[in-house]
């Protein structure tokens, strides 16, 4: 099976194209790789994949320890840490979903103290 993975910019010239081998369709060999951006490409500074579920998990411990981290700051240890901007907005909602978590499982663990 073959792959062909482009850039999404019209005439950015940034390409890759594999093939799997063999019978198993997830090793690949390589067959051409442009790794020149002539757009924005992977110098924009946010990302999609940076979501509310994602901030969450990776600000868990902290909030654990400091529960009064602010969104702010949050920004600025995204911006330091992976580099990506995320808005404010983006931030709170990964909080506030980090938050459901933590009091999820202080439900669970109460109900396991009260019931044993």
């Amino acid at each position: 099976m073959c792959y062909e993975i482009v850039c999404k910019e019209e005439g950015c010239p940034w390409c890759l194209y594999a093939r799997s081998i063999g019978e198993v369709d997830n090793i690949f060999r390589i067959i051409k790789y442009n790794g020149n951006h002539q757009c924005v490409g992977l110098m924009h500074t946010g990302h999609k994949q940076a979501t509310a579920k994602f901030i969450a998990s990776w600000i868990l411990p902290k909030l654990k320890q400091q529960p009064d981290y602010r969104p702010s700051a949050m920004v600025i240890d995204f911006k330091t840490e992976f580099g990506i901007d995320i808005g404010y907005s983006k931030a709170l909602r990964g909080k506030e979903r980090a938050l459901e978590i933590v009091e999820k499982n202080d439900d669970i663990e109460l109900f396991s103290v009260v019931y044993t």
